[in-house]
């Protein structure tokens, strides 16, 4: 074997090395991805298991959250406490929606948070507070919210239905 031998299977061998070397890296690179997307679900699920604790061993709280929220029987500083509950639920939704769309977390712990909040969104205050945040928000998120949230307040200008 010469010289020029050598150095052709030196190459092979170099080209060989370095492709495994960057399978080994994508495989790494990989593995901390789904790491940290369970780390990324983990503490959006504990920090909302946090807030149902406090609210639950809070005793005011959890008769203010028993309350017809959309009665007319409630009194101003109620309805700035609904108000602040949504802004709460919203900024959640907010996070979550952008660490999905980045592919950090799974669908499901978005479907969980429209879950939480479909329903106090399509009550009396829920467009009012929605018309705050909307402007701050990306036209995809808008369109995503829009549909989920109030699919079928839409066609009557995000106005709660009557009856």
């Amino acid at each position: 074997m010469n010289v020029s031998n050598l150095s052709d299977v030196a190459q092979i061998m170099e080209a060989v090395l370095f492709s495994l070397t960057v399978m080994y890296i994508a495989k790494e690179a990989r593995q901390a991805l789904n790491l940290t997307k369970a780390q990324y679900g983990h503490s959006l699920t504990q920090r909302m298991y946090d807030r149902y604790l406090s609210s639950a061993q809070n005793t005011d709280f959890a008769m203010f959250m028993a309350k017809n929220w959309d009665g007319d029987d409630m009194a101003d500083h109620e309805h700035w406490r609904v108000t602040l509950w949504m802004n709460t639920l919203l900024v959640d939704i907010f996070d979550t929606w952008d660490m999905h769309d980045k592919g950090l977390i799974e669908k499901s712990h978005l479907d969980m948070r429209v879950q939480a909040v479909e329903g106090l969104m399509k009550m009396r205050l829920g467009p009012a507070v929605w018309q705050l945040w909307k402007p701050a928000r990306d036209p995809r998120f808008i369109e995503w919210f829009e549909d989920e949230i109030f699919d079928d307040l839409t066609a009557q200008n995000l106005s709660p239905t009557s009856g």
